[in-house]
């Protein structure tokens, strides 16, 4: 099942003598009060205004609950529609490698208890420890966030300087640390909770318990769902869930969309600037 947020705003109707699919404005041209929420409000973030207001790139932001199946969506996206992925689960393992600013970070703030024998961070000591304890987990993410979100704009930077049109986020916790408000579309991927269990259980080898507690510390999947302007069902074959991946595609990727990417892109904004440069010197000397 796909669930897509309307693209029409208030003060829009449908009228059936010309088709469900025609919006008419029946009320005056008269600017009234916003009515959006404070995550549908455009952002004040110097980063929105380089990256979304500019459209010079076109960002989807994917998130989803933990084991629900992003990352094989953030594959098969990779591979069937060529976008360029920047992945902050990636980035998070990268910056708490063994010698790193974040390494140092979580050896101060959390001990030597959640070290390996070679002194690098054990994944499994430091999850069990921030997954019970919310304030752990606070401590943990205000240690990260700021440093995985630096990585994640450079990132970005890069895929602007080498002409990318379209960047696939993909981040777990996208709304819950706001990079959703740099993004111009979002979609969730979900399944039903007996098969998240049982896919968490199997991946990470976590009794009951343990699996339930994680994934109790993120946002429910529900309110995901709400949230975003996609949902992907992942709950049953991998062909189905394709099927919807190439239909959330299909209304993102569009031909002019493209064309305004390219335009303002380092190429074509060089391009165009030679133009102009070439057009007035022939106008000069002749």
């Amino acid at each position: 099942m796909l669930l897509e947020r309307s693209s029409h705003g208030p003060g829009w109707s449908f009228k059936s003598s010309i088709g469900p699919e025609c919006p008419v404005r029946t009320k005056p041209l008269v600017r009234e009060p916003s009515r959006l929420t404070e995550d549908q409000r455009p952002s004040r973030y110097p980063f929105k205004v380089a990256f979304s207001k500019g459209k010079s790139m076109w960002i989807v932001g994917l998130t989803g609950g933990i084991a629900a199946g992003k990352s094989f969506v953030s594959k098969a996206w990779k591979q069937k529609h060529g976008f360029a992925v920047v992945d902050a689960d990636a980035i998070a393992h990268s910056i708490t490698a063994r010698g790193t600013l974040g390494h140092r970070l979580v050896a101060w703030k959390f001990g030597t208890g959640v070290l390996d024998e070679e002194g690098g961070v054990d994944r499994q000591k430091l999850g069990e420890l921030v997954f019970r304890d919310s304030s752990m987990r606070r401590k943990l993410n205000s240690i990260l966030h700021p440093l995985v979100l630096l990585h994640i704009l450079g990132q970005l930077a890069w895929h602007w300087l080498m002409c990318r049109p379209y960047v696939l986020l993909d981040a777990p916790l996208l709304f819950e640390t706001g990079l959703h408000k740099i993004t111009h579309w979002t979609v969730t991927v979900w399944c039903s909770e007996e098969t998240q269990l049982q896919r968490l259980q199997e991946r990470d080898g976590l009794s009951d318990q343990h699996a339930r507690d994680r994934m109790a510390a993120q946002m429910s999947q529900g309110e995901k769902r709400r949230k975003a302007d996609y949902a992907i069902d992942n709950s049953g074959s991998r062909e189905q869930t394709c099927q919807q991946l190439d239909h959330v595609a299909r209304k993102i990727v569009q031909p002019g969309r493209t064309l305004i990417s390219w335009m303002v892109s380092p190429v074509g904004l060089l391009a165009l600037g030679s133009a102009a440069y070439c057009a007035a010197t022939s106008w000069m000397d002749g």
